[in-house]
C-alpha cells in the first residue's frame, strides 16, 4: 500500500507504442490461506520488453487494504525470457499480516507513467553549408546518445498509460478454539525461545541476576509477547528491557525480540532460578506449542539484612537516605466543610477590583 518511483534501466532504440505486450504487470502471493498475524510476500511484477522506454516519472501503485499490515517493501530485478522474448523484471515484494479474520480480494496494482518515442527529424534543407563544415543536422539524426535526456537526444514522444494488475482472492482463518492454552497471548509464527544469564557463580543474596529472553524466528516481531516466568518465589522481578533485531538478509521474514529482565533473589541456600515460557501458535504445524526454557539451580550465600535491604534499593537504582527525626514546623486546626455548596461554581463572572 504505498506508491514510489520504479527503478528501470534506460532504452535507448526506438520501440512501437502500438504494442500493448510490450509491458505486463501481475500480482501473486506465496500463499492464499493463511492465520490471523501469519506473513505472506506479495509480489508486484512488472515486465517490460527490452525495446520498450519509460520516462523517468514512471511509478508504481501497491495495493491498499486497511486490514493488512505492510512491511519490509524492496524491488529486485532480473531479466527472463517470455515466448522466446526477453523482458527486463522489476518485482516489488511486501511482507503482509492479516489483522483479522475473513475473505479478502488483495489489489489491484497499478503502474503509470509514459512510455517514450523517438521522433525521426528530417534533414533541413533550407540552410547551405560551406565547404568543408559538417551538416549541423546530422547531430540529430536516428541515432540515440548516452544520454537520452540531453539536448543531443532526437525528440520523443511521451505516451500516458497506467496498467492495472489482476486481483488475487485470500481467505484469512481466524486461530483455532480448540486446544488453545489458557497462557497463550497472540504470538504467531515459527519460533525458537533461548535464555542466557549473566554471572551465576559466587552469588550473594541480594546481588542481580539478568535474563536475557530471546525470541527468534519467522513470524511479526512486534506482536511476540513477553516470555513469562515461573515458580518466581523466592524473587523480586523488575520490569523487561525490550528490543527488536529484524533479518538483515533480503526478504527474510522475521528476526528476533530481546527481552532483558533483571531479578533478585531474597533468600539464600540452594535455589532454582525461575522456568521461562512462552505460548505460541506455530504456523508450521498449526497447532499450539509451548517453548520452555527450565532455570538452573544456583548456590545463594546469606547477608546481613541491612546489606540485603542496601542492594534491593542499589538495583531499583535509588539510594536509601538516612532516617531524621521529625520536626514539627507548624500547629493549627482546620475546619472541616461539610455543606457541598461550597464546593459549588459561583455565580456570575468574576470581578477585580483596583483601588488607585
Amino acid at each position: 500500500n504505498a506508491s514510489a518511483n520504479l527503478n528501470v534501466s534506460p532504452q535507448y532504440a526506438p520501440q512501437d507504442t502500438s504494442d500493448k505486450e510490450g509491458l505486463k504487470v501481475e500480482l501473486k502471493l506465496d500463499k492464499t490461506e493463511l492465520f490471523v498475524d501469519e506473513p505472506v510476500v506479495m509480489r508486484f511484477t512488472i515486465y517490460r520488453r527490452g525495446d520498450v522506454r519509460l520516462g523517468r516519472d514512471t511509478g508504481y501503485d501497491l495495493p491498499k487494504n486497511p486490514d493488512f499490515i505492510s512491511e519490509k517493501e524492496e524491488q529486485a530485478k532480473d531479466v527472463v525470457t517470455l515466448n522466446g522474448v526477453q523482458y527486463e523484471k522489476i518485482e516489488v515484494r511486501t511482507v503482509l499480516y492479516p489483522s483479522r479474520p475473513g475473505e479478502y480480494e488483495i489489489g489491484p496494482g497499478f503502474l503509470s507513467g509514459k512510455v517514450l518515442t523517438p521522433i525521426k527529424r528530417q534533414q533541413s534543407r533550407r540552410h547551405s553549408r560551406l565547404p568543408g563544415m559538417p551538416d549541423i543536422d546530422s547531430f540529430f539524426d536516428d541515432s540515440f546518445s548516452d544520454d537520452p535526456f540531453s539536448m543531443f537526444s532526437p525528440q520523443v514522444q511521451a505516451t500516458p498509460f497506467k496498467l492495472k494488475s489482476n486481483t488475487v482472492k485470500v481467505k484469512v482463518n481466524p486461530l483455532p478454539e480448540a486446544g488453545k492454552p489458557a497462557g497463550f497471548s497472540g504470538t504467531v509464527g515459527n519460533y525458537r525461545l533461548s535464555v542466557e544469564y549473566s554471572n551465576l557463580q559466587n552469588l550473594k543474596k541480594g546481588d542481580s541476576i539478568t535474563l536475557t529472553m530471546t525470541v527468534s524466528g519467522a513470524g511479526h516481531l512486534t506482536t511476540i509477547s513477553e516470555p513469562q516466568l515461573k515458580n518466581t518465589e523466592g524473587f523480586r522481578a523488575f520490569e523487561s528491557e525490550v528490543s527488536l533485531v529484524p533479518f538483515s538478509e533480503s526478504m527474510s521474514i522475521g528476526g528476533k525480540k530481546v527481552f532483558k529482565k533483571i531479578i533478585i533473589p531474597e533468600k539464600a541456600g540452594s535455589i532454582r532460578l525461575p522456568d521461562v515460557e512462552l505460548q505460541v501458535f506455530d504456523t508450521l504445524s498449526r497447532q499450539y506449542t509451548l517453548l520452555k526454557k527450565e532455570g538452573p539451580s544456583i548456590n545463594i550465600a546469606d547477608v546481613k539484612e541491612s546489606d540485603f535491604t542496601q542492594k534491593v534499593f542499589d538495583a531499583e537504582g535509588v539510594a536509601p537516605k538516612p532516617k531524621e527525626k521529625l520536626k514539627i514546623l507548624h500547629q493549627d486546626i482546620i475546619y472541616i466543610h461539610t455543606s457541598r455548596d461550597i464546593l459549588k461554581p459561583s455565580k456570575g463572572p468574576l470581578s477585580l477590583f483596583c483601588f488607585l
